[in-house]
Formats: structure tokens, sequence, C-alpha cells
């Protein structure tokens, strides 16, 4: 059976390198006990529950990670949008982030239920940015909403994406001031928003991200070079080369940051983060080289029998964004789906929930049989991720 990828491939090419680099999005992520829903909470013995029944239990959690990724899927599945409302209104911007990038998967993005978290006049300004990325063609509401809000904010944090947002729906006027704002390095702490500044920002980023380069945190240097790299400015990949010879945490981000960038250095660069690398960023290089050339692809497998759960972990994003890459190889893309479908019955919690939540954004229709198995995992937050992919694999396409 042909795996089935559909309108979703877009949204998981966009927001693949935040999940995985879920540390840079400091801005938004919750203090919760569950920290991530990939990562597991107290391992507990449960009786069956429906796909439903589970979903709707982590939606009304007072902690918003696992209550953002219920609202995600309720809303990739659900034949109506009652859960829109629910979204819309939650506290949580990491809930309405969840609820956006569920929209956008849709074949066919519905205006009608992205404007409104344009239009939000006290919103976060990234969950109204990535609304208004979302959106399918100029949108004359959104581009007043943000050009309203671009000139009312008082800080170059803010006023970044609603500038960006602003743009990209036609605001003239929001270009300088966009580039000011990069250009001082007040940037939030989002990948989304970095490589929205690559792909939609307007001529001149690559001048404002040279200069954000001074004063942006230390903790978005990697991600301000690889925008650069991006845009063709060979001056970020000086950068890039520094974290690749750096400690393996350096090396670790600057592979993360090479996975959306199509530039002739990069594998180059990939290969130096080998060099006298610990084992853990050896086979991250290997992985993401596999995942882009659709070459190599055993690499997938032989990963899943590593002993270290970060390595298996690993292989499951990697074979997520191999898939995601369209490769004309049959052999990569047998490959990378069997990670997915063995990281089901890994004996790590975080690698279960991670191969859930894989094969239900990618719609892997073998994997029911072990999703349905995941119902009653020991970890509260695999059985979340089993039941939503279950949702999303046996609901009809939204239109």
């Amino acid at each position: 059976m042909e795996l089935r990828v559909g309108g979703v491939v877009e949204a998981i090419m966009r927001t693949l390198p935040t999940l995985v680099l879920l540390s840079l999005a400091a801005c938004h992520k919750p203090p919760a006990t569950f920290s991530d829903a990939l990562l597991t909470d107290v391992a507990t013995e449960v009786e069956a529950s429906t796909p439903r029944a589970i979903l709707e239990e982590a939606a009304a959690s007072t902690d918003p990670t696992p209550r953002a990724r219920a609202v995600h899927w309720l809303l990739r599945s659900e034949p109506d949008d009652a859960w829109l409302t629910v979204a819309r209104f939650d506290a949580s911007p990491w809930v309405q982030l969840a609820a956006v990038d569920a929209l956008a998967t849709r074949a066919d993005p519905d205006a009608a239920s992205l404007r409104p978290f344009v239009e939000q006049d006290e919103g976060d300004p990234m969950v109204r940015l990535a609304a208004a990325l979302a959106l399918p063609g100029p949108d004359e509401a959104a581009r007043e909403a943000s050009s309203a809000a671009w000139r009312a904010s008082s800080s170059p944090w803010d006023r970044a994406p609603l500038a960006l947002a602003a743009h990209v729906h036609g605001d003239e006027e929001a270009a300088a001031p966009l580039l000011a704002a990069v250009a001082t390095g007040e940037l939030p702490l989002d990948l989304r928003l970095v490589r929205a500044l690559a792909d939609e920002g307007p001529p001149g980023m690559s001048d404002a991200l040279r200069q954000a380069q001074s004063h942006a945190p230390e903790e978005l240097a990697v991600a301000l070079a690889a925008a650069q790299l991006a845009l063709g400015d060979d001056q970020g990949e000086a950068p890039l080369r520094d974290a690749m010879s750096d400690d393996a945490a350096q090396r670790m981000e600057g592979l993360d940051a090479l996975m959306w960038i199509d530039h002739p250095a990069v594998e180059g660069l990939i290969r130096r983060a080998r060099q006298g690398a610990s084992p853990l960023v050896t086979w991250h290089a290997d992985l993401l080289l596999a995942a882009r050339r659709g070459s190599d692809s055993q690499r997938f497998s032989d990963a899943m029998q590593a002993d270290d759960p970060e390595v298996r972990r690993l292989a499951i994003q990697l074979a997520s964004y191999a898939l995601t890459r369209s490769s004309d190889s049959r052999r990569a893309a047998k490959d990378a789906r069997r990670a997915l479908l063995d990281g089901l019955t890994d004996g790590d919690a975080a690698v279960r929930g991670a191969a859930a939540r894989a094969v239900g954004e990618l719609q892997v229709p073998e994997s029911e049989a072990a999703l349905e198995a995941l119902l009653v995992d020991e970890s509260p937050a695999v059985r979340l991720e089993a039941a939503g992919a279950l949702t999303a694999l046996l609901s009809p396409p939204r239109p």
C-alpha cells in the first residue's frame, strides 16, 4: 500500500525543524509536566479507551502541551470545526499554534478559519504570523489587521513577525520596518520566524540578517546563519562551519538548521560535523545525508537497531523528513517507512510517541494495527499521539 502524503507535505516541511529544535521555541513552550508530547509522563497501566475519548480527555487538560496536541489532532480529523472556537480562545499560544498548524495541513486551507487568528488584537505575534503564512493567497483582511498591529507594536520582538505577516499579504510599507526590526537581532527564539524571514522576506533581508548576527541571542546565531545561506548569502557559511566544529550540542543544532536548506555548501557542512564527532552526532549527520540524498537509506534500519534511544529517536525524525522530501528512490521511501513502523513497537516511550506522531502526520496506512495497540500504552503521551494518529488515519480527507 502506498504512503499517502497529500496536502500535509508542505505543512510538515515548514514545521519539522521547529519540532526538532523545540528548545529554540522557548517563547511558546509552556511550563508543563508533559514537557513535549513526544516525551513521557509517569507510566501507568490503563484500561482500553477509544481514540476520541483519549483526545477529549487531553483537550480538557490544564497542561497546555497535551491540550495542544489533542486540539491539533481533533482539528485535523473532525468533520466540523467545533474545536476551532476552543482553540481560538485558549489562553496558551502553544495551543493556538497547534490549531493553526492543523488547519494548514488541509489541501485547501480555509481562510475563514485562519483569518480570526490573524485578526485577534491581543494575540501572540507568532500565532498571528503562522496563520498569515497559512492563508491561501493575498488576504485584504489579514493585511489590514497585520498592518495595524505592526504599527502599534512597541518592540522589534513583536514588530518583526507582525510586519512580516503584513508584508506577505501586500503591505508595501511593512518592508522597511521589518528589515529594521530584524537588524536589531531582538527576535523571538522561534525557528518558524527565522525560516519565514528567508522564505517570505523582502529584498534586503540578507543584509538585515547579517546585522542581526551581531546583536541576536546566542541561541539564534546558527538559525540566522542558516537563513542567510538559504538566501544565497555565502557569509552565512562561516558561522555554520564554526558550529560544525564545536561541541556536540552546537553540531546537533547546526545539523537541524540545515534540514530545510538547499545550497551547494550544505553537504560539505554535514560531513564536517562528522569529523571527530560523538556517536550521536555521527548518526545525525549520516541520517540527514541519507534523507537528503535518497541513498544509503539502510542507515535508517541500522539506527533503529542502536542501543541508544536518542539514536532511534533521530532515525524517526529523519525518516519523517526523508518521506516529506519526495525522493524518487523507492528503496529510500521503503526504508524510511519501515523505520517509522518499527518505532511504534520500540522499547522507549519517547521513540514510540515520535513514531506515532509521524505516521499520523504522514498517514501511513500500514500503521493502523500498531497504533491501536498503543491506545493502552503505559505512557499517556504515547496514547495521545496514537489516538490522534488513528483519528487522522481513519477520517475522510478534509476538503
